[in-house]
């Protein structure tokens, strides 16, 4: 699963994926589109359910701050 948000300068991420030991993992990435500042956290969760719960909470955050929601490229 990737989600995209974006406003006019800036940007946030969320991927959810298996890595290679299986663990599910939630990555979120942010930052300022003018330059090259960013951040990224990793997550380790225990089940899908859980990133629904996150990413439900994220929506709502960043929608109410102006973000909208772009669709990915690829998955």
């Amino acid at each position: 699963m990737l989600l995209r948000w974006q406003n006019d300068n800036q940007y946030f991420t969320i991927r959810v994926y298996r890595d290679l030991m299986g663990d599910l993992i939630l990555t979120q990435s942010w930052g300022d589109c003018s330059s090259d500042d960013s951040e990224f956290t990793h997550t380790l969760l225990s089940s899908f359910e859980e990133a629904e719960t996150i990413v439900a909470k994220w929506r709502l955050i960043l929608l109410r701050r102006g973000f909208y929601e772009r669709p990915s490229d690829s998955e």
